[in-house]
């Protein structure tokens, strides 16, 4: 709760949806994409907080993107891990220290993999840290210019089947 209070107050007019489990919740202002689900939530803040979620989405829909995404970063500092991954000002928030790749290095760790012998793939900066923690990684054609920057290589496009491609020539 603490970090979407500390973003409404930096940023007036942000709208929240959260993740919790298989549930999808959202505020009524939140973006319209899609028609929510049968079982998913809408209400305020604090009927969406009232348990813990895994992840809290942020969005402005006045802001320019570029903007809102370093500004709630700034105003969020070290309180959680904030990314995006749209070119919409959608920020994309989770406990701190959680992201991709630690989700990842805890699977791993798991099945007794080293990162040496992981393969990811990304596309946007929601995938940086994973791409960075990954033995080989690869950023797809249509790809964030960080993401481009963080991997080791690039493959063709999602629309071009790149990670398909990387996959059949590693496993011939």
């Amino acid at each position: 709760m603490k970090v979407a209070l500390v973003l409404r107050a930096a940023l007036p007019g942000v709208t929240f949806a959260m993740e919790r489990e298989l549930l999808y919740g959202r505020e009524p202002a939140f973006m319209h994409r899609w028609v929510l689900p049968q079982d998913a939530l809408e209400g305020d803040l604090e009927l969406l907080l009232a348990e813990p979620v895994a992840k809290l989405l942020a969005r402005h829909e006045v802001m320019e993107p570029d903007e809102f995404i370093r500004r709630g970063t700034v105003a969020i500092g070290d309180l959680a891990t904030a990314t995006f991954s749209d070119g919409q000002a959608l920020l994309e928030i989770s406990g701190r220290g959680v992201s991709k790749a630690s989700t990842l290095a805890a699977l791993c760790v798991e099945r007794g993999i080293g990162s040496q012998d992981v393969v990811a793939f990304g596309d946007m900066p929601n995938d940086v840290l994973m791409l960075e923690w990954a033995g080989t990684s690869y950023a797809m054609a249509n790809a964030h210019p960080d993401v481009v920057a963080a991997a080791d290589a690039t493959c063709a496009s999602n629309d071009d089947d790149g990670v398909a491609e990387v996959l059949e020539k590693l496993f011939a």
